[in-house]
């Protein structure tokens, strides 16, 4: 369950609904308050009438877990990809279960946030991505951590954000252009120009001096 309490965002985990509402019916009665008494994630002590959420994992757990076992990520990546989860994500989603505890509600209304914040929507965008891969290796996990992605598809098109497939290219289309080319250095920049025009992209070996190795074309 979560709300706000004097504007700050707090929550508490059930393993079931009934207890949920029971709990929310007693921080709804003292105005949003946590209910006094109450120990975050034990209930009333001694009580034992209100279960919490008792082992259930969390998108933060997974999350640490999920970066750790990116082999192939450097140690500066990953350094990288825990400091903006502890910036943007965490504060959000972190507490929420990582098996059926985020909803596309839940999604809508963090990526609602992380615009008001003020991050540019390419920042959110690489955000949103790196979340969204962590769920997906959640699903791929052996037990699998997670059944489905809610992130999925969710980042709404920005006018500021382009998503482009690289263009390269083939080793005979360079070396056809190289071998017209490369005895006029003017005629070389003129079709360096209409790549770039036609791909948006410099193509490898941009020089008029290069030659073709067959190396790193793609």
């Amino acid at each position: 369950m979560l709300w706000r309490e004097n504007g700050q965002r707090q929550y508490e985990l059930f393993t079931d609904e009934h207890n949920a509402t029971q709990f929310r019916g007693l921080v709804e009665a003292g105005g949003n308050q946590w209910p006094y008494g109450w120990v975050k994630g034990e209930g009333f002590p001694g009580d034992g009438s209100l279960p919490v959420h008792g082992t259930v994992t969390t998108l933060r757990d997974w999350a640490e877990d999920a970066v750790s076992l990116r082999s192939r990520a450097s140690a500066r990546t990953k350094a990288d990809y825990r400091r903006d989860l502890e910036r943007h994500v965490y504060p959000y989603l972190g507490a929420l279960p990582v098996d059926g505890g985020i909803t596309a509600r839940h999604v809508a209304e963090w990526l609602d946030a992380l615009e008001v914040s003020g991050l540019a929507p390419k920042k959110i965008a690489h955000i949103h991505g790196l979340v969204s891969s962590i769920r997906s290796d959640g699903m791929a996990h052996r037990p699998p951590v997670c059944d489905h992605n809610p992130f999925a598809s969710r980042l709404r098109a920005s006018p500021d954000v382009r998503v482009e497939e690289m263009v390269f290219l083939t080793p005979a289309e360079f070396e056809l252009i190289h071998r017209t080319c490369r005895l006029s250095t003017s005629c070389w920049h003129c079709c360096c120009s209409r790549l770039v025009c036609g791909t948006g992209k410099l193509p490898r070996y941009a020089s008029p001096t290069s030659r073709w190795t067959g190396a790193g074309a793609r």
